[in-house]
């Protein structure tokens, strides 16, 4: 299952914020344990507007989801809808598939990240 977003709010930690987002984002209804940490990352960007840089910790969890694409909610307003995609099929993915994802997403960072995902649990 690939989620791409969310924040942690003040006074929750990470895992919680993780469990809250696949909820809002799916309809799944997962527990902390079924979660599987992957890595942790660090990165900066500045911000042109407020002349500030923004240092970002991010905390990557995957779960794996057993049910039927079809019952997965859509998060009203915020995507399109869900695709299937078999994992190994990211590392070799084409031009034109490329097009069908959020352009960071497939970057070379998330690429080693899906691969750890890979290694963890296939």
């Amino acid at each position: 299952m690939l989620l791409w977003g969310g924040h942690v709010e003040i006074g929750e930690d990470y895992i919680d914020a993780a469990v809250k987002e696949l909820r809002e984002e799916t309809g799944i209804k997962a527990i902390k344990s079924e979660l599987i940490f992957i890595t942790t990352t660090k990165s900066k960007s500045f911000d042109k507007v407020t002349g500030m840089t923004n240092n970002a910790i991010r905390k990557v969890y995957t779960y794996r989801y057993g049910g039927k694409i079809e019952d997965l909610e859509v998060e009203e307003g915020k995507a399109l809808g869900f695709e299937a995609w078999p994992i190994d099929s990211i590392f070799n993915i084409s031009d034109e598939d490329r097009k069908k994802f959020i352009p960071g997403i497939i970057d070379e960072e998330n690429l080693n990240i899906f691969k750890i995902i890979d290694s963890k649990l296939f």
